[in-house]
This record gives C-alpha cells, sequence and structure tokens, in this order.
C-alpha cells in the first residue's frame, strides 16, 4: 500500500531574530504561532526548494517503517563480527531498524536479505571492499536498474569503499590527514537546487560555515583525483569538499547522478553517540556534540530512511523479519572510549556452520549456552531463507531444543522414574511423522522394552 509523501522534519531554527525587530514582530510571532499549530499535523516535513528531482518526486511511500542492512565487520582480534551501535542508533532515531548483513556473507543469503532489506548501510571501518560489498553494490545497482528504488548510504569507509567499487580500483585513495578533526564543507554543484541530499533541508546549510562534521580517516580521495577519474565524474556528483590539517582537498560528500547512492566521509553517527573520552585529549575529543549537530546528524539519517520508505522490500513472514532485527543484541564496551558500545556476533560459528551438513546437540547436563542459542537461530534462519540444513538433539539436546524454541529455561519438569530405564514408545501420529515414517524398522519401538536404541537416562522432560 502507497502511503502519501513524507517532507524533511521541521526541527529548530539556527538563527535568531535581532532584539530590536522583536517587538514590532510580536503580533504577527503570535498569529504565526495558532497557524502552524494548524499547519504542522499535515506538514510534518519542508524541503527548503521546489525543484525536487525527478528521480525521487513520483515515488510513493511503499514501507512505513524500512529495514537498513547494516554490513558488518570483522575483528581479527576477537575472532567475531561487529557492528558499531552508533549506527544503529542512528538509524532507528529517523524511525528505521537494523539488520546485519554478515561479514562473508554468500550470495545466497545475500540473495534473500537483499529482497528483504529496504536499504543498505556501509558503515566505518577499516579494509578493502570485500565479495559481499561488490555483490551488494552490484545488486543495488540492478534492482534500481529494474525501477526499484534501492538506497545504498556509505560512511566513511563506507565512502571510500563507494569509490573503489566504482572505480574497479581498490588502490585509488589518497592519503589525508583528517584524524579526528571537525570540519566545515565546500558545497559545490548548487547544493540547494541540484543535490537531492543537500537539498533535503536548511539545516546543512550552517556546515558551510561551522566545524561539525566528525572526521576520523586517513584514507579518502582528492578532489582533483576524483575530477581525473572518468568512471567516477560519470557516475557520481561532488556534493562538497573539505580540507584536511595540510591543506589537502578532498571529496567529503556525493550522491550518484542517477542512483539513490550517497556517501559521506565524515562521521554523522558520532555527533550525537560517542561522547567516549580518554581523558588524555584523544579519541571523540574534537567530536561537536552541541544541539546544532545532533540535529544535522538526525537530518542525514531522516533523508536515508526516507529513500528506504520508497521499495516495498520486506521479509517474507514476521517470524523471519523477528530473529533477524537487531532488538536485543550482544553488547560489548572492549572498544571504548574509541566507540562506546559494539554489537558482537560470532563470525566462527557462522563458517563452522557453513562447512558442515548439520548439527547434534548430545546428551549431558548443562542449560544452553549462548553458542547453542546462536546455533539454533542460525538453523532457523538457514531453513527459513531457502537452506535446508538439519538439527538433531538428544536428550539434553532434546530439552535445549524445548528450552530455546519456548525461550524458557524452567519449562522442564522433574520426571525422576526415567533413570537406566528402556521403554516402549507411544507413537503420536507416526505417519504424519518424516521421522518415524522414515522406515518401518521403528515399529519395533512401540513393543519392545530392552532396545538399547531407547534407553532413558534422565531427569528432566516436558510433560
Amino acid at each position: 500500500m502507497a502511503y502519501q509523501t513524507d517532507r524533511v522534519p521541521i526541527l529548530f531554527k539556527t538563527s535568531e531574530p535581532r532584539r530590536g525587530r522583536l517587538a514590532p514582530l510580536l503580533a504577527v510571532g503570535v498569529l504565526a504561532v495558532f497557524a502552524l499549530a494548524i499547519y504542522v499535523p499535515s506538514t510534518v516535513f519542508r524541503t527548503t526548494t521546489a525543484n525536487v528531482t525527478s528521480l525521487r518526486a513520483s515515488l510513493p511511500i511503499l514501507t512505513r517503517n524500512p529495514i537498513i542492512g547494516i554490513h558488518s565487520h570483522r575483528d581479527e582480534e576477537h575472532g567475531d563480527d561487529f557492528i558499531v551501535a552508533s549506527y544503529l542508533k542512528w538509524v532507528e532515531s529517523a524511525g528505521g531498524r537494523g539488520v546485519r548483513i554478515p561479514y562473508n556473507a554468500t550470495k545466497e543469503e545475500l540473495d534473500v536479505l537483499l529482497k528483504s532489506v529496504n536499504g543498505v548501510l556501509f558503515p566505518g571501518g577499516s579494509g578493502d571492499p570485500n565479495a559481499a560489498a561488490e555483490y551488494i553494490y552490484s545488486q543495488a545497482i540492478e534492482f534500481n536498474n529494474n525501477g526499484d528504488h534501492f538506497p545504498v548510504w556509505g560512511t566513511c569507509l563506507g565512502f571510500e569503499w563507494l569509490v573503489e567499487l566504482q572505480a574497479g580500483n581498490h588502490s585509488i585513495l589518497d592519503h589525508v590527514d583528517a584524524d579526528n578533526v571537525s570540519s566545515t564543507l565546500q558545497f559545490h554543484h548548487n547544493f540547494q537546487g541540484e543535490s537531492r541530499l543537500f537539498g533535503f533541508s536548511h539545516h546543512f546549510d550552517v556546515l558551510a560555515t561551522k566545524p561539525i562534521t566528525a572526521n576520523f580517516h586517513f584514507n579518502g580521495i582528492l578532489k582533483s583525483h576524483f575530477d581525473a577519474t572518468d568512471k567516477l565524474t560519470s557516475f557520481y556528483n561532488v556534493l562538497a569538499t573539505s580540507d584536511d590539517q595540510q591543506g589537502q582537498t578532498y571529496v567529503a560528500a556525493f550522491e550518484a547522478k542517477d542512483y539513490p547512492i550517497y556517501a559521506v566521509q565524515f562521521h554523522p553517527e558520532k555527533n550525537p553517540y560517542e561522547i567516549g573520552d580518554d581523558k588524555t585529549g584523544g579519541t571523540m575529543n574534537l567530536v561537536d556534540h552541541s544541539q546544532e549537530a545532533i540535529v544535522i546528524s538526525q537530518t542525514f539519517g531522516h533523508f536515508f530512511i526516507g529513500e528506504a520508505r520508497r521499495n516495498g522490500h520486506a521479509f517474507a513472514d514476521p517470524a523471519a523479519e523477528r530473529d533477524a532485527l537487531l532488538l536485543n543484541p550482544t553488547l560489548s564496551s572492549r572498544s571504548y572510549p574509541y566507540f562506546e558500545s559494539t554489537l558482537t556476533f560470532p563470525a566462527d560459528l557462522i563458517r563452522l556452520v557453513a562447512s558442515v551438513n548439520g548439527i547434534l546437540f548430545p546428551g549431558g547436563d548443562p542449560e544452553p549456552s549462548p553458542t547453542a542459542a546462536f546455533l539454533y537461530s542460525r538453523v532457523l534462519d538457514l531453513n527459513r531463507n531457502g537452506t535446508y540444513f538439519s538439527l538433531w538433539g538428544a536428550c539434553l539436546g532434546f530439552e535445549w531444543l524445548v528450552q530455546l524454541h519456548t525461550g524458557d529455561l524452567r519449562i522442564l519438569d522433574n520426571v525422576d522414574d526415567a533413570q537406566k530405564l528402556s521403554l516402549t514408545l507411544n507413537l503420536v501420529h507416526p505417519g504424519q511423522s518424516r521421522l518415524f515414517s522414515f522406515s518401518p524398522s521403528f515399529n519395533v519401538l512401540k513393543e519392545c522394552t530392552c532396545l538399547s536404541s531407547n534407553a532413558k537416562q534422565h531427569n528432566h522432560a516436558r510433560v
């Protein structure tokens, strides 16, 4: 179902009237406030220009609360994948929701995932774009070529990845001196009239005069280098540049000419969410945390989420969506103060599951571990996404599956009379069971009480 077109949020004004003019304007102001109270409900959003580009103007709202796929990064030191929490917060602050794109996701996994999310965020980090990132970029181009408005946003390293992917050159980046520095932007291309991104809100205007953008990068692409690269100039418009601490002018923001692909070399998510300070004068000490900077951060988020609302991608069913959403992630402060918190994911287990054909939960004694919970969730995800993957539970493994599926570790009952016994089975609907209809040999379990294969040695079960 299509919704009415959304608009830019009305946020606080960035300038105040001069005192000498305040009294004459009082009566007009009262009337204006009264009129605004009537007007705002129907126009919660605004733009600074009537020149709305054709790429976006006629597209309806197809998804009210879009889901963004956030590409995770690999942490070699800890042997897992992670997402910096501030990126998820930034997405959620604008009304979006987040799911993880595994760092080493296969094409088969990505095919399902990209049809389920409404946009992709390439966050900051380190390293060159991997095979998953390359495939995501190519699929985003294909979606849009087929009339499916699918946005991609790159921040810092994500900006650099979009440069490398479009140029087809992982060595194209230049060295810049822009680590832990807040900078101004020099706008290009009559940004308010021509840029979809910077024409979105008047709040971006102040970026030309105040050093608000948070920069934490040693790589980038110089404006002169960008202009000399045909694969970049034919595809992207440079929206803004900044000068590094050595006076070099590098590209700070761009957008694709004909695709909803946007990138900034700075970090909008740090202004509201990365407050960490190691008290030694390093880390986040130069990030602007003013109200003005935070509103600008949110406005960037509103723009991106607004773009993501314009496609109808969705998960196959509510259960698959719920399992994928980053609603209750594992958080770590191990990277503090550089990152206040990170979402961590056991990448080694992902690779393990990808290399085996099934999983066995054997008998034993303890309650389900986080590893067991992750494996159970992973098996469900694989099967929902079309990969047939089996899981077997024996004794304690049986109990784990009951506990994991219900989410209740206390659900088991005491069955003290099932220790060291061999019992018959009362088969329930055996003809409908994939397991017990597999072979007529199972019929003997209804009669024989002495088979070691039916031995009982447990104190708990589900009655």
